[in-house]
């Protein structure tokens, strides 16, 4: 994610292009279907798995018309105070005798080996 803000976007299939990336005034090429149905901000473009509708995406992402947009947009992922409330969940967690979580069962060494 460091290196996004000084990049020129994002391209592919992930949902930190919907998510995180957005904050970072950057564009988005979101390829493909995988993301359907997400939210998704003014900085976004969508895009078929096909060649030329990529190239497309990214011709778009350069104009400096679709720089401004991104570049005013907003992140609707975008929570006021959420790294105060991770750090509360985390500490109350800490020090909660109730810990809710899933105990970690080893898994023995596979002793099959597929060659």
């Amino acid at each position: 994610m460091a290196m996004i803000k000084y990049s020129c976007g994002l391209i592919g299939n992930s949902s930190s292009g919907l998510i995180e990336v957005p904050s970072l005034k950057v564009a988005t090429i979101n390829i493909g279907d995988r993301q359907k149905g997400r939210v998704r901000g003014a900085s976004v473009i969508d895009v078929p798995v096909e060649k030329n509708a990529i190239v497309r995406g990214i011709n778009i992402s350069q104009d400096e018309k679709f720089i401004s947009v991104v570049q005013s947009s907003s992140n609707p992922y975008f929570k006021e105070n959420a790294l105060i409330n991770a750090v509360r969940i985390i500490k109350d967690f800490i020090k909660s005798k109730n810990k809710d979580y899933k105990d970690f069962y080893d898994i023995p060494e596979c002793t099959t080996r597929y060659d």
